[in-house]
Formats: C-alpha cells, structure tokens, sequence
C-alpha cells in the first residue's frame, strides 16, 4: 500500500459519512494515481501552478488601481476563500483537500477589473458571460483535466446554484463570508465608508475577524449532520444586509468611474479584435485571461 492509498483508507475511517472521498473522484480523461497524492491533492496543486492562477495577482476584487498594497487582489480572496473553506470542511468532517481545490479555482476565468469587467463582458458577448462557467473554460484549456467533483464545485459556486458535493456548498458560504468582511475591510482603509459606519451595526462582531467568526460558526453549526451546508437563519439575514448595505454603499460609490474605465478597455479591445476577425469565443478567452495591467496596456497600444 503506498502513501496515496493510506490517506484515502484514513478518509474511509475518519471523514463523516457525506464528506467526498478521493477514491471517488472522478475525471473526464482518466490518469494513472499518484503514488503520494489523493486525486484532490492533485487538483489543488494543478490549479495554484497554472497560468490563471498566478493572472489573479493583478486582477481587480474591487477597487480598482487604489495605489494601496494593502487593498485585496482577486488572488488575495481566492487565498481567504480557501483558508475559509478549509475551516468549515474541517469542523464538520468533510474533505479538506477538495474544499480548498474547488476554493483555489473558483475564480479562476474571472475577468479583468473585477465585477465591471464581468459585466461588460457580459453584455459584449451574444451568448453572455459568466465566471464561473468560464474558471472550468479556462482550467480546460490550460489542460489541468481537474476532476469533476472540482469541477461541479467550482461551476456551482454562484449565488443561485448548487454544488453537488457539500465541500463544493462550503466554497460557496467562503465566497460569500469573504467578499462581505474583506471588502468592507477594503472599504474602511481606503475611506470609502460614510463617517458613522462601523462594522458592529450588522450584529455580526466588531471587528473583521470577529464577523468572519460569527459566520464560520453559524454555518458549522446549522449543518453539522446534514447532508446540506446551510447557515443559522439570523446570521443568514445579517450577512444578506451587510452584503446589500456594501452594494448600495459602498461599491456604488466610484462605481460610475470604475465601469467607464472598463467599459472603454473592454469594450475597444473587443472591438478591435471583432474587427480583426477574431471569434467572440477567442475574444472572450483572450480578454477574460488578461490581467488589469496587460489589458490597459493592450488597449494603450491597439485602440489610441
């Protein structure tokens, strides 16, 4: 029995009884086992190798080019996404290693400059544009051949969806417990809250850490046993209000500026290459890849 082997028999024994088990896994091209990774570990590592992955660094969360080293990166809140994950399939006896794969590629074919760049992509393209339909895209192309269980965690990691595997319903809450603490985190340090606001008003902590505490433990509790992840119905309501208080509030504010910059990057790369002949799908492929910084200098070159 080598190593591999010996960590999928402590799963067989030790995980609970909905967790997913890397024997299990499944993908689309069939390979031989590693002789000392599960087939999750295999995927994680894959993932944080990949060309995509290491894009994330220079792709905008939210604010964009705020000149703070501080401020998150899409990369940044794919790392809080998977330690946040981890720690719920932790406490509740479930796969690790497939939580944190399936958090590592959860953004993997997001756009340039964050949530505008998807939105204009979305409207460009006849068939629209979404980024979690597009992390797998990309992870295709770069030839990762991920597993399906990574895969569906990854595809189903939206608001309006669900991920067949309860690691994959874990990385789904992370998302959201992240985007909702480190953006208002963001948000403070930069000065873009109103002069009243404090965190304490949404009844989830104090502090940042406090309210991702809040959140953690609301899920682990509520789901503990079940064969779904769910999150304790007063927290649930609380995070949904700070979530719509940082829409409303927050992100709205430079909102016009952040979507005119986008929308004149975007938009004339993308009719530049139409105009070249290229195929919206390369379109979408190539732009979607870029990093904030290559695609301003990609539009500085090619459409002034």
């Amino acid at each position: 029995m080598n190593y591999r082997e010996r960590q999928e028999e402590k799963e067989g024994e030790f995980l609970g009884k909905f967790a997913s088990l890397s024997k299990d896994a499944m993908r689309k091209v069939d390979e031989p086992r590693d002789e000392y990774r599960t087939e999750y570990q295999r995927d994680r590592d894959r993932i944080i190798h990949s060309k995509a992955f290491m894009r994330l660094a220079d792709k905008t969360q939210v604010f964009f080019h705020s000149g703070n080293d501080h401020v998150r990166t899409r990369l940044l809140h794919t790392i809080y996404v998977a330690q946040i994950a981890r720690t719920m399939a932790n406490a509740l006896n479930l796969n690790e290693d497939l939580a944190e794969a399936i958090a590592l590629g959860h953004d993997l074919g997001h756009t340039p400059m964050g949530h505008a760049g998807e939105a204009i992509m979305n409207k460009l393209l006849s068939n629209g544009f979404d980024h979690a339909e597009n992390s797998v895209r990309i992870a295709d192309l770069e030839g990762l051949n991920l597993t399906m269980q990574v895969k569906d965690g990854i595809l189903n990691h939206g608001s309006e969806k669900c991920a067949k595997t309860l690691e994959g319903q874990c990385v789904k809450f992370a998302d959201k417990i992240g985007y909702v603490t480190h953006d208002f985190d963001d948000a403070i340090r930069l000065g873009k809250v109103p002069s009243d606001f404090h965190i304490r008003q949404f009844g989830l902590g104090e502090t940042y850490s406090e309210m991702v505490d809040t959140m953690v433990r609301a899920v682990v509790e509520a789901s503990e046993g079940k064969d779904e992840i769910i999150m304790q119905k007063d927290i649930l309501e609380k995070m949904k209000a700070a979530r719509e208080y940082e829409f409303k509030v927050i992100i709205k504010e430079g909102q016009e500026a952040r979507d005119s910059v986008a929308r004149k990057v975007i938009t004339g790369l993308f009719n530049y290459y139409k105009a070249q002949g290229k195929s919206e799908e390369w379109i979408s492929d190539y732009i979607s890849g870029m990093t904030d910084g290559f695609a301003i200098n990609e539009y500085k070159n090619l459409c002034n």
